[in-house]
């Protein structure tokens, strides 16, 4: 019994369908399901796989490994041309029962680290996609091989029917093309041999894997007709997948029809099968994989719902009908129908509490809505899906120990709200550019008025990556980009919190620009304020406190130079906080800021204006000796000199003197 479930096993893992056929749905635990089936009598396998807890089981899994290797060795060291021909049996039956084992672990270990690396490479997307490839398994494969060439040609009298089934199998394991010939002659030869069913079944995996879909069927339906057959839920079970690959490449509507129905029949009497064999307990659950698989078929067609619920409550397997809900909905994205997908994803939801703890429903429907550009739900989506992960104990069960899809699915929601607010931000970006292009008032305006929706969504999932992924890649790009849309959209104290913090990112390529920024904003804070009322300019008795806006911008400007004091916008800043202080009666401080800005910028207009500032405010008190003192103070500057005020610094202070004079008597 374990050879006949482990060639179909083996066959399937080998195959382009190793996984599970639903992509979204790939999972290690599929696999050490498998690997229990095939082999249900091998303890020290179900010990290990059934927990799957690889860091502390995988070496142990490796060890035994190595132990079935030392056998092997110890059995390919023996001259067994020397023994009897019933001892030579019993050492090449042993070797291959052993590289039987091994291809399974090899198999196992293989498609592990594929996964692994796969689930990494759709993360970065940066390195070469990774190939399922392993070389211990192809040796294996090719030795197991020669060995049951050897048993075939040399145990015919002795175990005929044992020893071509071996090579058969073999054939199938390397996808050799003889597969086919000997598969016929063990049926001419052995035409009532109990191993028919399960070659059969054999023979169907193969073209299965060859993509010769009708003769994989035949022999699929050929296995069924054997009841004795302790496999038929899984013949039944891939005739289903066949005939809906024939449904896929017929081109006659009346031939898709037919399949669909063969297939839809097969998967129903894969589950029947399975509900009544009272013997058959399997650890990989393939009432439940046929169940899921029926679900998608039928969602895929949106057959009446009402038909599914009966249908599944029947057979006790009601959980599959939010299945059904789930792929209706894919389906009807596919369909470009919005309304129709929303409401397949909240039937689901509504029938299965539970769903709504598991990601993989919200990274669908986040997927969905972007393609459909259903935004709302797209946001939904994610603040449902950020809720998964706050409170993790959850949906961690769903794949107990499986820690690689766990993590996948931790980096993937910053990676895809990321790329999907960055790719929104874009289209607001291009359409805004486009509406100056269009001639018509109206298509302007219906044009910018999409541009604004886009933005609020951009604002929204912006939002929820900056309070919630400070520590991802990335996370500057995504700050700076949001503290622009709060800009644009008018929240001037919400970007200038934003363009703060990007600017003390030292590690950030905008740091001068979200400095800078934040000078604007809070100059905008400023604009958006009540202008308080103040006294001529110049004239205040005492100093005005400063609004909470005007302190802001002086705080952001001094920030702002103080780190880039080469910015060309640094002399524009600094005079206009010199000037918010002099407006407001501050003149201690104004006058310092000046006079800086006047010495060390001095052919600037806003340099020469800080100096004639300062001269007037004395000169219209007529504080002439604060006036020399002053014009005294910029004239022996060799840099106000070469800037060409030393003319006017002089013509001040021979009035100034003068007029101190004149006092003085």
């Amino acid at each position: 019994m374990k050879r006949i479930i482990f060639s179909i096993f083996l066959s399937l893992v080998i195959s382009s369908h190793g996984f599970s056929n639903r992509a979204e749905r790939v999972d290690i635990r599929h696999l050490a399901d498998d690997l229990l089936t095939a082999y249900p009598d091998i303890h020290e396998f179900a010990e290990f796989l059934s927990k799957l807890d690889l860091d502390d089981d995988w070496d142990d899994l490796e060890e035994e490994s190595q132990e079935r290797e030392k056998r092997l060795k110890q059995l390919d060291s023996i001259p067994i041309a020397t023994l009897p021909i019933g001892k030579r049996f019993t050492v090449h039956r042993e070797m291959i029962e052993l590289i039987e084992k091994q291809i399974i672990y090899l198999a196992f270990r293989r498609d592990h680290r594929f996964y692994n690396l796969y689930q990494k490479w759709l993360i970065e997307l940066e390195s070469e996609k990774p190939k399922r490839f392993d070389q211990d398994l192809q040796n294996h494969q090719l030795k197991g091989l020669e060995i049951a060439r050897t048993m075939a040609n040399t145990y015919e009298k002795l175990e005929p029917e044992y020893s071509q089934y071996t090579l058969i199998k073999f054939y199938v394991f390397n996808k050799n093309e003889n597969f086919d010939f000997y598969y016929k002659k063990f049926r001419r030869s052995h035409p009532k041999s109990n191993y028919i069913p399960e070659l059969d079944h054999l023979a169907g995996e193969y073209y299965f894997s060859e993509k010769k879909w009708d003769r994989a069927s035949s022999l699929f339906v050929a296995a069924l007709k054997n009841k004795s057959s302790k496999i038929r839920p899984y013949t039944a079970f891939k005739l289903a997948w066949t005939q809906l690959f024939i449904a896929s490449a017929a081109k006659k509507k009346s031939d898709r029809d037919k399949a669909e129905k063969k297939a839809d029949a097969a998967f129903r009497l894969s589950l029947k099968l399975m509900d009544d064999w009272s013997e058959y307990k399997p650890v990989f659950p393939l009432m439940k994989e046929a169940s899921t698989d029926l679900a998608w078929y039928w969602g895929s067609q949106n057959v009446p719902e009402a038909r599914v619920k009966k249908y599944f409550k029947d057979i006790d397997q009601e959980w599959a009908t939010a299945e059904y809900y789930f792929y209706r909905g894919i389906t009807m994205a596919q369909k470009k129908n919005a309304e129709g997908m929303e409401e397949s994803f909240q039937k689901l939801f509504a029938f299965n509490k539970e769903a709504k703890k598991l990601p993989r429903y919200h990274l669908k429907l986040i997927e969905l809505s972007m393609q459909l550009q259903a935004y709302d739900v797209l946001v939904e989506s994610f603040k449902s899906m950020q809720k998964l992960l706050d409170k993790e104990g959850e949906w961690f069960d769903e794949w107990e120990d499986n820690k690689p899809l766990i993590e996948l699915t931790r980096n993937q929601i910053p990676y895809y709200l990321r790329t999907t607010a960055i790719n929104l931000h874009q289209q607001v970006i291009s359409l805004s550019q486009s509406a100056q292009n269009l001639k018509s008032q109206a298509q302007q305006k219906a044009m910018m008025d999409k541009a604004q929706a886009l933005l609020k969504v951009t604002n929204e999932l912006y939002e929820l990556f900056y309070n919630n992924y400070p520590d991802q890649k990335g996370f500057d790009d995504i700050a700076f980009n949001y503290g622009n849309i709060k800009y644009e959209m008018g929240d001037m104290k919400g970007a200038l919190g934003i363009f703060s913090k990007v600017a003390r990112m030292d590690a950030s390529t905008h740091r001068q620009s979200a400095a800078y920024n934040g000078v604007m904003a809070a100059f905008n804070m400023v604009q958006q304020d009540k202008p308080p009322t103040l006294p001529e300019p110049g004239k205040a008795e005492k100093p005005v406190p400063l609004p909470e806006a005007q302190q802001a911008l002086i705080q952001q400007i001094d920030f702002f130079v103080k780190n880039f004091p080469k910015a060309d916008e640094r002399v524009s800043s600094e005079y206009t906080a010199a000037q918010i202080l002099y407006d407001f009666g501050h003149y201690p401080d104004a006058f310092k800021r000046f006079a800086e800005l006047a010495i060390s910028h001095p052919k600037t207009a806003e340099g020469e204006n800080a100096m004639r500032t300062i001269l007037s405010y004395h000169w219209e008190r007529k504080e002439w000796t604060q006036v020399v003192k002053t014009a005294n103070k910029f004239i022996i500057e060799p840099a106000v000199v070469a800037a060409g005020h030393e003319k006017f610094l002089e013509e001040t202070l021979s009035y100034a003197k003068s007029q101190a004079a004149v006092s003085k008597k």
